[in-house]
């Protein structure tokens, strides 16, 4: 999903930078081990230790802003260390994290996260494509908080938005035999001229097909990545969370032109 503060319709508010106290990454299952030296363009999270820029100026993490429901997006709030991308949500506070690539023309190919969810109902933790300017079309795979933990039915969201009239025409919940705030998972899309192929652990488990030229897009696919995890909407991922949570991230990579999985 794009981040709340760029809706269209909403206004951007920057903020005061709030000096806001470590969060170290969890403890948990080992993340999946996909090791590619042919990946072109990859984020493992291993020399990016502090600032808002990647050494290799290619991410960046965004804020600080207000957006959707009051939503504080901060840039204290992605922290990386470890080899980990941390994307914290205070507890009794609407707020939340974002990184994205610069400038890096992404467009069609096999993206691929190994991502923790958060396990603290009020959470959205994200990995999505946006074209130029925020633009459509979206692809977007997305975890709900509220649905993770013991006892519970999980379920991995993905959707395409190609045009503003066709906003929510292509979307769909699948469930899974894991939780996904228990470990880390592989999740990807292959985002092809007239389809999109979603997948989870390797395993194709979605296709959106019979779509229009490239994906509805003028002149073709043409954008950036995104990884964020916000609090702020009750109606469907809950209210507020009551502590301090967040997602973690492995690594982000991307092979163009890839029609899957290529490890």
């Amino acid at each position: 999903m794009r981040t709340p503060s760029l809706r269209r319709g909403l206004a951007a508010a920057t903020l005061t930078a709030l000096a806001l106290g470590a969060f170290a990454p969890s403890a948990g299952a080992a993340p999946a081990s996909t090791q590619d030296a042919r990946a072109p363009f990859a984020q493992e999270f291993d020399s990016w230790t502090d600032g808002a820029l990647s050494p290799d100026g290619a991410w960046r993490i965004n804020g600080d802003w207000v957006g959707s429901r009051n939503n504080m997006m901060l840039r204290s709030n992605a922290q990386v260390s470890g080899g980990y991308l941390s994307l914290v949500s205070r507890g009794n506070q609407l707020s939340g994290a974002e990184i994205q690539t610069i400038d890096q023309n992404l467009g069609l190919g096999y993206y691929e996260t190994s991502m923790k969810a958060s396990d603290v109902p009020g959470i959205l933790s994200t990995f999505f494509f946006m074209s130029d300017g925020y633009r459509f079309p979206e692809v977007d795979m997305e975890i709900r908080s509220v649905m993770n933990g013991p006892g519970k039915q999980h379920f991995v969201n993905m959707s395409l938005h190609q045009t503003d009239e066709e906003f929510n025409a292509h979307a769909w919940a699948e469930p899974v035999d894991f939780d996904p705030a228990a470990g880390f998972h592989r999740y990807g899309y292959a985002i092809k001229r007239n389809s999109v192929d979603f997948y989870i652990d390797g395993k194709l488990v979605k296709t959106f097909d019979g779509l229009r030229d490239n994906l509805g897009a003028d002149g073709g696919i043409d954008g950036e990545l995104m990884l964020n995890s916000w609090a702020g909407n009750d109606d469907w991922f809950g209210p507020i969370p009551t502590r301090d949570t967040l997602t973690q991230y492995d690594y982000v990579r991307y092979w163009p032109g890839a029609t899957g999985p290529q490890n």
